[in-house]
């Protein structure tokens, strides 16, 4: 079993090999997403197969984990908590008429090359270790933006409802408008047409354009003062250390 555990865990062409067959996988749920294979046994049959294959490999890399006395620690990390969830996808499909399979590509982040000896990865830990570093701020953020969209989508509703109660016949219904308009995506679906409406669409655009940058700001800093303290003084790329 412990040849088993260094295979899983220890072993550069495994993780190589596993990395094509995600991208294989992810190449294959976007091809057989085309119209002309719904309801086609090829698709039925690639995904459980895919499936049974990940699930299998879940299963091992679990076995190995305990008889080497890891206590699940692998399973509560990043990767073992995305094969968790993409594995449950693929379960609950065959219960549920939703389509899990946006849960399934997830798996696709493992071919990230973090933790491997190379600039690339090396960047991508450290961004990784930002957002954990940022956390609290981060949270901080986005419950402040959280209020906002609140307090926009029922000021919305306010004005809004007596003149368009098809579009905004609730404040449930005003945090999509109040979400697409502080993020300035802006599509047009619905919009206020009243003067108050109009006004409060106006403030709440200009809040969300600095509080939704607030997140990115966050991470840039943390991301040059940690790079900044892993450079090398002569160079300035990266330390190995």
């Amino acid at each position: 079993m412990l040849k088993l555990y260094k295979i899983f865990f220890k072993n550069e062409r495994y993780e190589k090999v596993l990395s094509i067959i995600i991208l294989i996988y992810a190449l294959s749920i976007m091809i057989l997403s085309l119209p002309s294979f719904d309801d086609s046994y090829i698709k039925k049959a690639v995904l459980i197969s895919f499936g049974i294959l990940f699930t299998l490999e879940y299963l091992l890399k679990l076995l190995a984990t305990q008889i080497n006395k890891m206590n699940f620690q692998w399973t509560r990390s990043f990767f073992g908590l995305i094969d968790l969830v993409a594995i449950l996808s693929f379960c609950l499909s065959f219960f549920f008429l939703y389509n899990f399979l946006f849960l399934r590509i997830l798996r696709i982040l493992k071919v990230l090359p973090i933790n491997r000896d190379n600039h690339v990865s090396k960047s991508l830990d450290i961004i990784l270790k930002v957002i954990e570093e940022k956390r609290h701020d981060l949270l901080a953020s986005f419950i402040l933006l959280s209020v906002l969209l609140v307090i926009a989508s029922c000021a919305i509703y306010c004005f809004e409802n007596g003149a368009q109660p098809e579009k905004f016949s609730s404040i449930p219904h005003s945090i999509w408008w109040a979400i697409i308009t502080m993020t300035t995506v802006g599509y047009g679906d619905i919009y206020p047409i009243t003067f108050g409406g109009k006004i409060i669409a106006s403030l709440f655009a200009v809040i969300g354009f600095g509080f939704v940058a607030l997140p990115a700001g966050i991470i840039s800093t943390g991301y040059i003062k940690m790079r900044s303290s892993h450079a090398c003084e002569k160079c300035g790329h990266l330390n190995k250390g």
